[in-house]
């Protein structure tokens, strides 16, 4: 009861978003073969038209035991430019080439839309990410929480949290939050440090009682495109 009450939290949450994007989708694969996907990527994207949709390769870097190696994180603008992204499938030889070069060397390990709360900061500048992914029974309470957590933020770079939508299972948690860092010695800086700020401490006591934290993971900007 308690998984299907948190379900419905989430999908009547995901009303309260703009009727016309912007949205994310991420894209996780598994290959050992990371330089043949950079390269059948970069492939892909010189002979297809993708037009203002931004596209990031991603590399998992540190992320426990998620299979994943790396994501392919797809920020479309408007639900016309997620139209044209599905067309692409069936219009340009370029996507059958990709999937030709790639299929014997990855493999799908998840997909999922994620629906934009907050953000802030230039994230087209960030190279390195701290990425939390948690399921939250109380978003109302959540978001606010995390608001004055962050109106004290002087470590990201850029910063953001996203509601899952399609594609959401119990094991993948309800929300994505991200803080961003410009170079890796920042990221390094900040991810050593012992002592929480007071501020991340009454965010804590704040929100224990309906957040589960799933996964904290280092993610690495491989390519944008």
């Amino acid at each position: 009861m308690k998984n299907f009450l948190l379900t419905l939290t989430l999908l009547f949450a995901s009303f309260s978003f703009a009727a016309d994007g912007p949205f994310t989708v991420f894209y996780g694969i598994k290959t050992q073969n990371p330089g043949q996907i950079v390269a059948a990527t970069d492939e892909l994207w010189k002979s297809c038209d993708k037009g203002d949709i931004e596209i990031s390769l991603n590399q998992d870097s540190i992320n426990g035991e998620n299979e994943t190696t790396h994501t392919y994180v797809v920020n479309f603008p408007n639900n016309a430019a997620f139209a044209k992204w599905n067309k692409l499938f069936d219009t340009c030889p370029g996507v059958a080439k990709y999937f030709e070069k790639t299929s014997s060397i990855s493999e799908s390990t998840n997909q999922i839309m994620g629906l934009p709360l907050r953000a802030s900061g230039e994230t087209a500048d960030s190279k390195y990410f701290q990425v939390f992914i948690a399921s939250v029974a109380r978003p109302d309470k959540f978001i606010k929480a995390y608001d004055q957590l962050m109106e004290a933020n002087e470590e990201c770079d850029s910063y953001g949290l996203l509601a899952f939508g399609p594609g959401y299972t119990l094991q993948n948690g309800t929300h994505l939050a991200y803080c961003g860092f410009n170079d890796l010695e920042s990221y390094l800086e900040q991810v050593q440090v012992r002592e929480p700020t007071k501020e991340f401490t009454k965010f804590l006591r704040k929100t224990y009682k309906y957040t589960q934290l799933s996964s904290v993971s280092m993610v690495e900007v491989v390519k944008r495109y």
